[in-house]
């Protein structure tokens, strides 16, 4: 799964925090991603090159590349 492991500290729940944080962080990735897909496919650009220049560069992580 995880790639590596994270000493959160004493608080058993510091391990659900991180990971309700987390998901919040996918989720609005997600979301933000579907506006500036409708605003470039709005203002006429094709949403293959869009998506191709943003996870070749700045973006270039898994949660845009999928």
């Amino acid at each position: 799964m995880g790639q590596d492991s994270f000493d959160l500290g004493d608080d058993p729940a510091a391990g659900h925090i991180v990971k309700i944080a987390a998901n919040i962080l996918v989720i609005n990735t997600v979301e933000i991603l579907m506006e500036v897909f409708t605003f470039t496919g709005k203002n006429g650009l094709d949403p293959k090159t869009f998506a191709d220049a943003i996870t070749k560069s700045l973006f270039a992580t898994p949660v845009y590349k999928i």
